[in-house]
């Protein structure tokens, strides 16, 4: 990944050209993005997004792909690359998550309003799925605007989330070697974003169903702070890398454990488990 990251920092052609792999290749785009405005600004950055950009535009002009992969791909570049900006300036880890998510429920709402019907040609094409198997004539979930764009913020804000860590793993192996270990081990939520977060959440549980993703949206800071919690304290106790690729599998197979690491994020804001759990020395 060092040599990704010195390719992409040794000049525009080479970030243009990497950006423009990430139609190809999974975050790659992101990646590339978020370095670049991280370490040079906007003014280099922005650039970067349109390279990135431009090979989903190239599908969308020949018909490859639709108007919500493509309103949808390009909100995910861009969210990368404001949140990077956030990050570059503020140097505050939860700030930044929380402007990704401003950021992502805002590209989600252009998005639904960008494109006319869009709820109801998802519900045929869902309804004309469900006829070729062996569920048809069983009821089919209904989407509503509400479903829809929390599936759209929240797909968007983890993305674009996924971008920008990798983009600051990439800037601290170049010019921080051990930095962003470092951050994400102290990542720590302060008490009123934790309460907006466990607001949000308990909101859009209780509102109904149709909220669920809105959930899972505010529910993203709260995990990656519990994620911090749990490397800063397995690094502390020299446990090695059993117990994380455990937890990470257990993450597919065991949907509990993912709300366990929630509510470790968000007790951690008043409970600070570092502080309780420090080993002696």
């Amino acid at each position: 990944m060092r040599s990704l990251a010195e390719y992409i920092m040794r000049g525009r052609f080479q970030a243009y050209s990497i950006a423009l792999l990430g139609g190809l290749v999974p975050m790659f785009g992101q990646g590339a993005i978020g370095l670049v405005s991280l370490r040079r600004g906007w003014q280099e950055g922005i650039f970067v997004v349109l390279w990135a950009c431009l090979p989903v535009l190239i599908q969308f002009w020949l018909n490859q792909i639709g108007e919500l992969v493509t309103y949808t791909t390009m909100s995910i570049m861009v969210v990368t690359f404001l949140s990077s900006l956030t990050l570059r300036l503020t140097m505050n880890w939860p700030y930044t998550l929380v402007s990704l998510l401003v950021f992502a429920v805002l590209g989600s709402l252009l998005i639904y309003g960008s494109i006319d019907g869009l709820v109801g040609t998802l519900q045929e094409s869902i309804d004309n799925a469900f006829q070729n198997t062996e569920l048809a004539g069983q009821p089919v979930e209904q989407l509503t605007g509400a479903k829809l764009t929390g599936m759209l913020a929240f797909a968007v804000s983890f993305v674009s989330l996924m971008g920008l860590l990798l983009a600051r793993w990439l800037q601290a192996i170049l010019y921080n070697p051990g930095g962003f270990r470092t951050e994400f081990h102290t990542l720590r939520l302060s008490p009123p974003v934790t309460a907006i977060c466990a607001i949000g959440l308990a909101v859009s549980y209780y509102v109904g169903i149709d909220y669920a993703y809105w959930g899972l949206l505010f529910s993203l800071p709260l995990f990656i702070a519990g994620l911090g919690v749990i490397h800063n304290l397995v690094d502390q106790y020299k446990l090695g890398y059993t117990p994380l690729v455990v937890m990470y599998i257990s993450f597919i197979i065991i949907a509990i454990t993912v709300v366990l690491v929630v509510i470790i994020g968000l007790t951690d804001s008043w409970m600070n488990y570092r502080k309780i759990f420090a080993k002696k020395q």
